[in-house]
């Protein structure tokens, strides 16, 4: 059997930053349940859901909720320094089914907004996009992100000049990791969600928070109450 979209979320249950961030709560709910809700609110026809987990304790949460969890993730493919994408191939392999697109929800983005990606998810059925990405604004020129040397000197570059008005400093975007889409085909050949041409979603702060430490669980706490 053939489906459209997989939505895949990930729930590894080590985490040194944060134990167990991935069934930590704000409110009633975890964050892997919320990711699950999220996954629900963003499924369209065709498309099927998926937790990946090398958790028996993750796995029964799961259940609970009426996903069923057919195998866990290989220890191989749990480690910290484990890439995300060989644990989706890894998927992709044990699994019956086939698909033709990904789309990658973290339970660390609670707080995404599923309005904003829902009607972006069917651009991937048009060959002028590949990939879509979320991203959130720096607020920083180029010039002004820079590497510091081993003796913590600023290695600046020569067009710097005096720090203008943060309005000015609006051209930069970086990945905020609330949604990551692309097809499948091209995961599996480049090993990547960055596949040309990659379109951009931008968020906005508290929506795109990504929790790795406590204080970023308090925070996200804070506006979710």
């Amino acid at each position: 059997m053939k489906y459209k979209y997989l939505f895949f979320i990930p729930a590894r249950k080590g985490s040194k930053s944060l134990r167990n961030k991935n069934i930590r709560r704000i409110g009633k709910k975890t964050l892997l349940e919320i990711a699950i809700e999220h996954a629900k609110k963003l499924s369209i026809k065709d498309s099927y859901i998926y937790i990946s987990t090398d958790s028996l304790r993750y796995k029964k949460i799961c259940e609970n909720k009426n996903f069923k969890i057919p195998f866990l993730r290989s220890k191989k493919n749990s480690r910290d320094n484990s890439n995300i994408i060989d644990a989706i191939l890894e998927f992709l392999q044990k699994s019956k089914y086939k698909f033709e697109n990904i789309i990658l929800l973290q339970p660390t983005s609670p707080l995404r907004k599923t309005s904003l990606f829902k009607k972006k998810i069917k651009l991937l059925d048009k060959k002028r996009i590949n990939s879509i990405i979320s991203v959130k604004n720096i607020y920083r020129s180029e010039e002004f992100i820079f590497k510091i040397k081993k003796n913590n000197i600023i290695n600046l570059k020569k067009t710097i000049r005096l720090n203008p008005n943060r309005q000015q400093n609006s051209a930069l975007f970086t990945p905020c990791g609330s949604f990551y889409a692309t097809k499948t085909n091209l995961l599996i050949k480049n090993r990547s969600f960055y596949n040309l041409p990659v379109l951009a979603v931008k968020t906005q702060f508290p929506d795109n928070i990504d929790i790795d430490v406590n204080s970023d669980l308090k925070i996200a706490k804070s506006f979710k109450s």
